[in-house]
């Protein structure tokens, strides 16, 4: 009987250190949670605050590129006014005295003439070297 007493009291304490030993990873385990937790947390926050910063300077960003655009535009605008004007003198002085420019484009026409009989006394016939 001796033994058969041995033997339980062995289970008992067995059973004890088993028992010590789950509620020991019990709180192991709920210590390496709330930690996880307080990670995963964190991270949710830094990311949020990433989020944000990426946010404003996609906006920065933004309000700069429709300012150019804006200034761009307007230049074409001015430009587009300019060109207007010059090309209205153009056709006034034009129609006021169009000689000059029938001269002009009687120069010019000689000058293309002179240059196209030209290239073309260079292309002709010319014997193939064997």
């Amino acid at each position: 009987m001796a033994d058969r007493n041995e033997t339980s009291e062995t289970v008992s304490q067995g059973i004890n250190a088993t028992k010590e030993a789950t509620e020991a990873l019990a709180q192991t385990t709920s210590t390496v949670e709330s930690e996880l937790l307080e990670r995963i947390a964190s991270l949710r926050e830094q990311l949020a605050d990433l989020a944000r910063q990426v946010e404003a300077f996609a906006q920065d960003q933004l309000t700069e590129a429709r300012d150019l655009a804006a200034e761009v535009g307007n230049a074409g605008a001015d430009v587009a006014r300019r060109a207007g004007r010059r090309t209205a003198s153009a056709a006034r002085a034009v129609r006021d005295d169009p000689i000059p420019v029938v001269v002009a484009l009687g120069v010019l026409a000689l000058l293309t003439a002179f240059f196209v009989a030209r290239r073309q006394e260079q292309h002709e016939f010319r014997p193939s070297r064997r």
